[in-house]
């Protein structure tokens, strides 16, 4: 094997490893249940931008 495909391979293998780190972070991150808060539901229904809804935007 030459310099260059080695230099591929090692290249493709920590592309592998860090797509697999990336989906099992995806995995574990899924799962997990939604933020239950009402006063954060709260904050924002009064600061949301209504009047964008009436220009369409």
């Amino acid at each position: 094997m030459t310099v260059f495909e080695i230099a591929i391979n090692v290249c493709m293998l920590l592309i592998t490893a860090a797509v697999l780190l990336y989906l099992r972070h995806l995995v574990r991150v899924s799962g997990s249940d939604p933020v239950d808060d009402p006063e954060r539901v709260k904050r924002f229904r009064e600061t949301a931008p209504y009047h964008l809804l009436e220009r369409g935007n």
